[in-house]
């Protein structure tokens, strides 16, 4: 009998390679959903402060400009393996694998991601000295450099003047904007006073969407005025007067100036005495034509922004114009370069159009204008004013915010919260849809008279925005915005039209009324324009009834407006970008004819 050696049987190559391959797979995966929850985690420090990473500005040579001060947190592989990522104040999140999706959720018992909130960007203690009194350079700090600006017009206009503000602020990232107060003219008695930007705007939110850090006027320099100075209105001024030197836009952009804008009432109120220097020919928008246009280029004055004590014209090597001395103590100073300010931001374009805010390519709109919000309180009396209006409650309106009488924080706590922008977008949704129109007359209807002896209408009839009213709802329901059985939309008019028969008009075609809470309502007779005799209450009443409306005219899903008039032009902006509506504006010109 013969001994053979002891064979070990071996298994089939073909099963050892199956064996490995699934082993080295399933160690793949483990890593992958590892390195893909890291990610996702990463997500939940940008999302939604994916624009707050960096300012992206699309110059004029298609260049982006980043803020190279920004740093961007990541959690690491052991912040992942630990569990969870701690540091300061918290805000929960939790991740979804099957869409993939981040997004905060309060208390939650699922895996959840906790990190540190991202930096208060009106953080005052930060970006000013501490120092609030009546001189503004008590309280700017040395190391840091501010850009501002003044507007003038209506509510509208200055909303304007201050995105361009802002816009230009993001041209130039090493300067803080430092926010000018809104003023109560010229549809109102400019006694009603100034509202700080913030009153009726969300600063903080529109700051954060924009990763841009900024500042009010309020925040700078003492604006009580204690003493009681007046100006020579009679409305408020600022106790102390300061001294400083600004670029005057107006006197170069607009070609027949001879002096600086002088229509803004801030600097009286903010107590500037300001020496002007035209801005370089340069800086226009076609400064190498004879063309009639007075708009600036916001390139341009983002050079001039750049000036120091050694180089006062960083855009040319000609010489500057000669400076139009300060209109109470005479003096001359050439525009400051910690404070750079200008004398009118209204007309100022990034494109070669002038009035770029017509164009959907805007650049202030589409980077400043659509992230500026309304505050809570101004969101909560639109919401109660539209409530009563339709007839509906207001939780069919829109989703209620902290301090409405129909929030509840365990219900609406949970699903919102101030750093998740696209969840904060979506509560200001509106849940009804209604349709809004602005009827413009007032100043518009100047030529009122010549036309009635022609024989000829003042105004378009109401029966021309009927018809774009039915062509409004045919669109959203194709769009499917709407529904078909939600049938015909509520219609709500806004309008300066004092004459009750046309407002009778109005009510026949079904169409409502803007109706204001009873705390609201105006004295007998009170039109909104007088000048004098009418009480601090009158006035705080005539700035929250035109806020309202303001508002009210951006909340709809449908939007009809008056040609010429930015309050319609912004208006449409809002319901297209916010609400995801369409609008129609009605042709209606004072200087041509438009039917």
């Amino acid at each position: 009998m013969s001994l053979h050696p002891l064979r070990t049987r071996r298994l089939p190559r073909r099963i050892v390679v199956l064996v490995a391959t699934f082993v080295l797979t399933g160690l793949f995966i483990t890593q992958t959903t590892r390195e893909k929850r890291i990610d996702l985690a990463n997500s939940a420090l940008r999302v939604p402060l994916d624009k707050l990473c960096r300012n992206r500005i699309n110059g004029p040579t298609g260049n982006w400009l980043y803020d190279s001060n920004l740093e961007e947190k990541r959690l690491t592989k052991e912040d992942f393996e630990s569990g969870m990522y701690k540091a300061g104040s918290r805000d929960t999140w939790v991740f979804n694998e099957e869409d993939e999706d981040v997004h905060w959720i309060g208390d939650d018992t699922d895996m959840v991601l906790e990190f540190e909130k991202s930096a208060n960007l009106i953080d005052v203690n930060k970006l000013l000295s501490g120092n609030l009194t009546g001189r503004f350079r008590d309280n700017l700090r040395p190391e840091l450099r501010y850009i501002t600006g003044w507007n003038d017009g209506g509510f509208t206009n200055q909303f304007m003047g201050v995105a361009n503000l802002i816009f230009l602020s993001l041209l130039t990232p090493t300067h803080i904007p430092i926010i000018p107060p809104l003023v109560a003219r010229p549809h109102m008695p400019v006694r009603a006073g100034y509202r700080a930007f913030s009153d009726v705007f969300d600063l903080e939110r529109l700051a954060r969407s924009m990763n841009k850090e900024m500042v009010e006027w309020k925040d700078v320099k003492d604006l009580r005025g204690l003493k009681g100075s007046k100006m020579y209105d009679g409305s408020m001024k600022a106790d102390e007067q300061d001294e400083i030197g600004c670029w005057s836009v107006w006197m170069t952009a607009k070609r027949d100036a001879t002096k600086p804008y002088q229509g803004t009432f801030l600097p009286d109120h903010l107590n500037l005495d300001i020496s002007y220097t035209p801005m370089p020919v340069q800086a226009r928008l076609f400064p190498d034509s004879n063309s009639p246009d007075q708009h600036a280029s916001f390139y341009g004055l983002a050079r001039l922004a750049q000036a120091t004590p050694s180089n006062r014209n960083p855009i040319s090597s000609d010489p500057l114009r000669p400076t139009v001395p300060n209109p109470h103590n005479h003096n001359v100073h050439l525009p400051d370069t910690h404070l750079t300010c200008f004398d009118f931001l209204y007309f100022v374009s990034a494109s070669l159009v002038g009035f770029e805010w017509e164009q959907e390519y805007s650049s202030a709109w589409n980077f400043v204008g659509k992230y500026a919000r309304w505050n809570d309180r101004i969101r909560s009396l639109a919401r109660e004013t539209l409530s009563l209006t339709l007839g509906l409650v207001r939780r069919d309106i829109m989703l209620p915010v902290r301090g409405d009488s129909d929030w509840r924080d365990d219900r609406d706590g949970r699903k919102f919260h101030a750093h998740d922008l696209r969840a904060l977008d979506e509560r200001d949704r509106i849940l009804t849809p209604f349709v809004t129109i602005h009827v413009r007359h007032g100043d518009f209807l100047s030529n009122c008279e010549e036309r009635k002896q022609d024989g000829r209408l003042c105004s378009p009839p109401l029966s021309t925005f009927e018809a774009l009213v039915e062509e409004i709802e045919d669109e959203l329901l194709e769009r499917g915005r709407v529904l078909p059985h939600m049938g015909k939309l509520p219609v709500i008019v806004t309008s300066d039209e004092t004459d009750e028969a046309w407002w009778t008009e109005v009510q026949r075609y079904g169409w409502h009324r803007v109706k204001f809470p009873e705390y609201l309502a105006l004295p007998p007779g009170v039109k909104g324009r007088e000048e004098e005799g009418l009480s601090e209450e009158t006035h705080r009443k005539l700035w929250d009834r035109l806020l309202i409306e303001v508002a009210i005219q951006g909340y709809g899903t449908g939007f009809i407006g008056t040609e010429g008039s930015t309050m319609s032009l912004v208006a449409q902006r809002r319901v297209e970008h916010w609400q995801k509506g369409t609008a129609r504006i009605v042709r209606f010109s004072i200087f041509d004819n438009w039917d």
